[in-house]
């Protein structure tokens, strides 16, 4: 057979890897690089090869530690090539690095149970640069990102949430965010994957370099002079198998889902997409679908999808405020987190700073008792010694023991930066980032204003209104709270320099002459207000009560609630309120609420309460600061809440404006008149978007079809239109048939094994001649093949159009333009191509694993790379080739070495 001695390619590599799986788009769109998934113990790693030497990079685990099985299910090169697109079952989808594979970015979604992914897309943009001197991210002079920009950068504070690499070698493995204690709000908010510089925070990474200026906060003052992030205006496209498509702008904002169910009349499966950009602006307005339905088969003209909305330049700034604000109340929350863990400390063997003090008393507490018999008051013997110099026998016991139980050292160190840490991260984290969050909120409280531009993206105006007002009032919490860190710190000075002063008299034999280098006063209050139980604590203790029974109202709720309730309380009155003075009242007003409170007490029979009391209960007595809830944690997790809902329902916009088009497919009808099964008589392979020598109006799709009863291969192409008026939009529909034989004068039959699309002009298949068990590689040319018009209904499936063109068409050989035998050929007889299309409709994951071909490809067209990966997974056998060179190249190379 002629086929046997070809070798018209140059094979780069041969290993073998068991348990591999290669998917559709492995192979990097424009370096020397594929990726390989292996699986082992019921979970997916991710491998990164070469292509020339055939060697690992490295690997890395791609799914969460969880007990239950995961797959990987698609898989999709980001337009830079430098990262990658994972869409994983159980749902969800993950951004890794090429460099070292470390996760960049988690999306969950929210999908039926019985749903999975079952492709994914990262549609590129052609956004043009202008002038480098024009060039400032367009961020709009004096809009909130403008404003912030021109701010000093926030120092770097940790953030768990996100993933980190812990090597840069083969065999690293990422470090797991600690999704467990992230709040909801905070993983439900849409955002971009990193905009700290945006936010004016600096990330992990910053340094003051040479061309910083230190007085603008270390910020470099060319960072807006910098290259455009190439996957800007990118979006990725993930698909599930209840026909559903989710869309994240530039791989990572989710901009909602589109259902084509409800449009096409019936259950279907996405198995092509495609996105030619528009022109004037760069963005992906246009999508055009290709799904399998059943019973109906697989539409011939895309169904077109439009998203007018992204090409929108409000889109990019309702992008980048709810990513800005969510980076700015995420860096609050996470510093009031590392506060509360300061001072209240983090659970169980970690009790924090504020438990020293009361350590101390319950210490007084049991020497007290060895003395006496007496009920022991640590606080009434500190403030007896202080005022008397007189200390009881317990309290002389501590104070002159050499064993010293009290390490005042120790404690003066621990205390002392607690508190000075705390007001520190107070004064200049918590504050600036809560005034910056303000600034953005308050410019999207305006584009309220402006529904002529921002009217389709639904601003919840309430929620934007709660969220400035808890800000503010967060702001105003804490100044009081550094102001009472302020004030304990100096209490505490004194407290610790008036106790050294008594132990060191307690020893002495002759005391010396008393010297004052405290303030009586200051620890007599610190003894009375901060020692046992500091007013530190309402700001972070989430159940904390005071206990003043004023009743509060809240700004929801017009009904009191006690404030014995133990669930946390959101603060709802700023300490400006209370310090307001009270209005002007008249004699009137002052005889009506004395008849009301006598009419109250009348109707209170049986129950004697003092009148201040009742005064008190009616709303006559103003709160106290003392008395004023406080909780910082709270508070920020409600500003978080309502900023969260804001932009969610912001998000949403393109995808509820979205237009998509009609189908209606006609039931697919075989020659006898039978229904049928789409993939029982033709098995949809691959497609491909031509976009050569095309106007910009234009775009052409490639599709293979094989028919293997018929043994038949059958190529469809479409034109379309891609401009904005769709009644104008044309269709054209053509086709050619070909048989599954070899053009060569024997006129080989062969058995088609795997197919894939090189590049505009050849195909990549994998063949195995008629009874034989070889496998051979092979190109074969589509595109000059003589293409026969169809009628361009939106009706006719690709299956039903390719046996309507076997019927109508004689058919040719395959015009092979090289071919090389591949290594492996055992095992290969009762093989026969399996792919994605085939047996879609299953309920389950486990379907998808059984519709993976035997071998599979994959390939890379693109002039100067033109490579080819088999994968044959039966013998783990891994296989790259060089499609432009030959054996001869090979031998010359050899031979040169020699």
């Amino acid at each position: 057979m002629a086929t046997e001695d070809a070798a018209s390619f140059m094979p780069l590599s041969f290993t073998k890897q068991a348990h591999g799986h290669l998917l559709v788009g492995a192979c990097s769109p424009d370096k020397d690089l594929f990726v390989l998934l292996v699986t082992a113990q019921n979970k997916d790693r991710l491998s990164l090869w070469k292509t020339v030497e055939g060697s690992k990079v490295w690997e890395v685990d791609v799914c969460q530690e969880v007990p239950m099985r995961e797959r990987v299910t698609a898989i999709a090169w980001a337009p830079d090539g430098m990262r990658l697109v994972l869409a994983h079952q159980p749902p969800r989808l993950s951004v890794h690095s090429v460099q070292d594979g470390a996760r960049l970015t988690t999306v969950q979604l929210s999908i039926n149970s019985s749903s999975w992914l079952t492709g994914v897309w990262w549609l590129k943009n052609t956004h043009v640069q202008g002038p480098s001197i024009w060039r400032r991210e367009d961020i709009t002079p004096g809009s909130a990102l403008s404003t912030l920009q021109s701010l000093p950068l926030l120092d770097y504070f940790p953030d768990y949430s996100r993933p980190q690499s812990e090597s840069f070698a083969f065999g690293s493995h990422n470090t797991p965010a600690q999704s467990d204690n992230v709040p909801t709000h905070i993983t439900q908010w849409p955002c971009l994957g990193d905009t700290l510089r945006l936010a004016s925070i600096a990330s992990s990474d910053f340094n003051i370099g040479d061309d910083a200026d230190p007085e603008d906060g270390g910020r470099d003052t060319d960072l807006n002079d910098q290259d455009e992030d190439p996957i800007r205006d990118s979006l990725v496209v993930a698909s599930d198998s209840a026909g559903s498509l989710h869309l994240y702008l530039d791989g990572s904002f989710p901009v909602g889902h589109l259902d084509l169910q409800a449009s096409s009349g019936g259950a279907c499966r996405i198995l092509g997409l495609s996105a030619p950009p528009a022109p004037a602006t760069g963005t992906v307005p246009l999508l055009a679908v290709h799904a399998l339905h059943r019973r109906r088969g697989t539409n011939a003209i895309p169904q077109h999808i439009r998203t007018d909305l992204l090409a929108v330049k409000a889109t990019r700034e309702m992008v980048r405020a709810s990513s800005v604000a969510r980076d700015l109340i995420w860096y609050a929350l996470r510093v009031i987190k590392s506060m509360r863990e300061i001072w209240l400390g983090r659970g169980p063997g970690d009790e924090g700073s504020h438990v020293l003090g009361r350590k101390f008393t319950k210490l007084i507490e049991e020497r007290m008792r060895a003395h006496s018999k007496q009920v022991p008051h640590p606080v009434y013997e500190l403030s007896s010694l202080l005022l008397t110099g007189k200390a009881s026998d317990g309290l002389i016991d501590i104070l002159s023991s050499p064993q010293q139980p009290v390490n005042l050292s120790r404690w003066e160190v621990t205390m002392t930066d607690a508190l000075v840490r705390i007001r520190d991260y107070t004064e200049r984290r918590v504050t600036p980032a809560c005034q910056r969050l303000i600034v953005v909120m308050q410019e999207v409280r305006g584009w309220s204003q402006l529904p002529h531009v921002f009217g389709a993206f639904s601003i919840s105006e309430s929620h934007i209104v709660h969220a400035i007002a808890e800000t503010r009032r967060a702001i105003e919490l804490c100044a009081f709270l550094a102001s009472t860190v302020r004030d304990e710190l100096e209490g505490f000075k004194h407290f610790v320099s008036w106790l050294k002063t008594e132990m060191s008299n307690v020893v002495a034999e002759q005391p010396p002459p008393y010297i004052y280098r405290h303030d009586p006063l200051v620890v007599s209050e610190y003894l009375q207000r901060s020692l046992e139980s500091s007013f530190i604590d309402p700001f972070f203790d989430s159940m904390w009560r005071p206990s003043s029974p004023i009743a509060v109202k809240t700004e929801n709720d017009k009904t009191a609630h006690s404030r014995s309730d133990p669930r946390p309380v959101v603060p709802h009155i700023s300490p400006s309120d209370i310090r307001a003075p009270e209005p002007s009242r008249n004699l009137d007003m002052v005889l009506v609420q004395a008849r009301q409170a006598i009419k109250q007490l009348q109707e209170a029979k049986g129950t004697w309460q003092p009148v201040e009391t009742t005064l008190v209960k009616l709303g006559h007595q103003r709160p106290t600061v003392e008395s004023l809830d406080r909780n910082l944690v709270a508070l920020l997790g409600s500003i978080a809440g309502h900023c969260q809902a804001c932009f969610a329902e912001m998000a949403t916009a393109p995808t509820t404006t979205a237009r998509i088009a009609p189908l209606h497919l006609e039931n697919d009808i075989d020659a006898g008149g039978t229904m049928v099964e789409p993939d029982s008589e033709a098995i949809v392979l691959c497609d491909r978007v031509k976009t050569a020598e095309l106007e910009d109006s234009c775009a052409t799709l490639y599709s293979a079809v094989l028919l293997p009863g018929l043994r038949k291969l059958c190529f469809l192409r479409t034109t379309y239109t891609t401009g904005s008026d769709e009644k104008t939009a044309k269709n054209e529909l053509s086709g050619t048939i070909l048989d599954c034989a070899i053009d060569s004068p024997e006129s080989t039959p062969v058995e088609l094994m795997a197919v894939e699309f090189f590049d505009d002009e050849v195909v990549a298949i994998v063949y195995r001649p008629e009874e034989a068990d070889s496998l051979y590689l092979a190109l074969a040319d589509y595109a000059s093949a003589s293409y026969a018009a169809l009628p361009s209904s939106t009706g006719l499936s690709r299956e039903s159009a390719a046996r309507q063109l076997a019927q109508a068409l004689p058919s040719t050989s395959l015009s092979i333009s090289g071919t090389r035998k591949l290594r492996c050929s055992a095992g290969m007889r009762d093989a026969a191509v399996r792919t994605a299309g085939a047996g879609v409709f299953g309920a389950d994951v486990e379907d998808f694993d059984q519709c993976k071909s035997v071998v599979q490809l994959a390939v890379n067209g693109r002039v100067g790379r033109r490579v080819v990966c088999v994968y044959q997974r039966d013998t783990g056998e891994l296989e790259t080739f060089d499609m432009e060179g030959t054996e001869d190249d090979e031998d010359d190379e050899a031979m040169g070495d020699e």
